[in-house]
């Protein structure tokens, strides 16, 4: 079986006096240069020491943990404390990295994988990834064998979390932040270059060109911001006019692969892209600062079996830029919002005739209002992509405040009676109280006084309008039944009914020449004869209690007493 990626035989280069690397300008750089030399050990997170060339990938996140060989690798200042740590590209084919830090006594080697450490800055930031739509920006510090990821800012889409150094931020602000950091320079990696293994006789391996697959690829980016999409295109044709001629069947195989895929006639090149495909991890729903990774999906086991070629595809990730912003709407803006009823039982309804089909609005409360009473409307619509894919335009807030005014409200004491309008009743009872006199004095009955006793007001609760509250003045009226030239007092309350009392902008209005009297024949006065007795009857009540009995009969259960008083 072929192997994909070329073996680094550092130990031997450095044997035959090769050197690979740079000199080194400090110790620190010296110490982490042996240990990728193989010349010194390092502390791996699993507490074994090791070296590099004994050192396994994956143990814990692999099927089966590989061996690492390194690539490339940089000096960086990951944590800012001016001692540079070693950042190694120790396997292509599954993009880990092996971050070594010397603390000035021991060398410790921390493992990350290609998304835990994308686009490496020279400042020693980063970027960590676990989908399209989930990214964080990220600096590295060092304890004992342990290391801290310190996020400085975090863009969570799917999950609505844009933060940065841990507060919550406006999309605005954390695109800002993202776009200065793409800004940053990235750092300049250094090859290992691989050494000629004197005793391997294998030609194929040393001799076949190592094909970068990444090197076939574009990836656009379209659309708006927010809602934009990503292609990834292999070029076939460069491929073809680069590796027509490297490539080649494996002949020991070759008999096989006719009889079982057909003799096509092409060449191994064009044969071997039908086992090669490639994808993004995300291609819609994307907005500026998104980390897209490209997806390959390769055959090895055909490709090994019936091929002979060496090809890298290390993970590749682009970050979306450009993408132009899209217009917005205020759903708000043509919202119309009406409040009726009566408070405290007041009723708000909203509609908009231009944008409700797009979405729904949702009220914090709709009914049981008051003047002063805020009220929060949700516009409630599809994801932000969705609606510029589907309107070329998204809410610009989805939230809106509004205070309750304009309802009619019922009294809630006697202060809130005018003291006109209580001067019309008073208007009202001296004309019934003349009337009455004029229409009972032949019925034995003389008004001697009346005075205001006090007041009550009731109000309904349930099928509220303003035509069903009633507001009563209540009279003590001292009166006398006389009788063939006898007199008896006849003390009694009298109750004047009146309708519908409103306040309407801070008014109350009340109709006081609109009244009834509530007829309730309690008091009497006896006039005893020699085999019978007379009756003469005043109409109204004996007591306050009476009245209250008679108006709770009234409330039942759709109206309150909402207030009385007594002078």
């Amino acid at each position: 079986m072929r192997k994909k990626f070329l073996t680094i035989l550092l130990s031997a280069i450095l044997v035959c006096g090769a050197v690979l690397l740079p000199s080194c300008s400090n110790n620190t750089e010296k110490v982490l240069s042996d240990v990728l030399n193989n010349n010194g050990t390092f502390i791996s997170e699993a507490g074994n020491i090791t070296y590099l060339k004994d050192y396994k990938i994956g143990k814990g996140t692999l099927l089966t943990p590989i061996d690492a060989v390194p690539s490339k690798y940089v000096f960086v200042d990951m944590n800012n404390d001016g001692e540079d740590e070693l950042v190694i590209n120790i396997s292509d084919a599954y993009g880990y990295y092996l971050v070594l830090h010397y603390d000035g006594q021991n060398v410790y080697g921390f493992e990350f994988n290609a998304r835990s450490l994308l686009a490496l800055k020279k400042d020693g930031s980063f970027m960590g990834s676990n989908g399209a739509a989930s990214n964080s920006y990220c600096k590295l510090s060092f304890g004992d064998n342990t290391y801290t990821i310190i996020c400085e800012a975090v863009k969570d889409s799917t999950m609505g979390k844009f933060e940065i150094n841990g507060e919550n931020v406006s999309t605005e602000a954390l695109n800002e932040f993202i776009n200065d950091w793409n800004l940053k320079p990235n750092v300049v990696w250094n090859d290992v270059k691989p050494a000629e293994d004197v005793n391997n006789n294998d030609t194929d391996i040393n001799n076949n060109t190592v094909i970068n697959l990444n090197d076939y690829i574009s990836v656009n980016f379209n659309g708006k911001n927010l809602a934009g999409y990503a292609s990834v295109k292999f070029n076939k044709e460069k491929f073809l006019l680069d590796h027509i001629n490297n490539i080649s069947f494996n002949k020991d195989n070759l008999q096989v692969y006719r009889e079982l895929y057909g003799n096509t006639g092409k060449s191994a090149a064009n044969d071997l892209l039908k086992y090669i495909s490639v994808g993004l991890n995300k291609n819609d729903k994307l907005s500026n600062g998104d980390a897209i990774e490209v997806v390959w999906q390769i055959n090895d086991e055909k490709i090994e079996t019936y091929f002979n070629v060496n090809y890298t595809c290390s993970p590749q990730v682009f970050t979306v830029t450009d993408l132009p912003e899209a217009k917005t709407f205020d759903p708000f803006e043509n919202l119309k919002v009406n409040f009726s009823s009566i408070a405290p039982y007041g009723v708000v309804n909203v509609y908009s005739y231009e944008y409700l089909h797009r979405g729904s609005y949702e009220l914090s409360k709709k009914d049981g209002l008051s003047n002063g009473d805020i009220i929060t409307v949700t516009y409630n619509c599809k994801t932000i992509a969705d609606m510029i894919e589907s309107y070329g335009e998204y809410p610009s807030c989805y939230e809106k405040t509004y205070i309750v005014s304009g309802l009619k409200a019922f009294p809630q004491s006697i202060d809130d009676i005018s003291n006109k309008i209580l001067s019309d009743i008073d208007i009202t009872a001296r004309k019934y109280f003349s009337r009455f006199q004029q229409e009972t004095i032949s019925h034995g009955i003389i008004v001697e006084n009346y005075a205001i006793a006090g007041y009550a007001f009731i109000a309904p609760t349930v099928n509220v309008s303003d035509e069903d509250s009633r507001f009563y003045a209540i009279y003590k009226v001292d009166a006398k039944a006389t009788y063939k030239g006898q007199f008896q007092n006849i003390p009694y309350y009298a109750v004047l009914e009146f309708n519908n009392p409103i306040i309407e902008n801070g008014v109350c209005t009340m109709d006081a020449s609109d009244y009834n009297v509530l007829y309730h024949t309690t008091s009497a006065a006896v006039f005893p004869e020699e085999h019978s007795a007379t009756y003469i009857r005043a109409d109204g009540f004996d007591t306050k209690e009476q009245i209250m009995q008679y108006l709770d009969r009234y409330i039942g259960s759709r109206s309150e007493l909402v207030f009385q008083t007594y002078q």
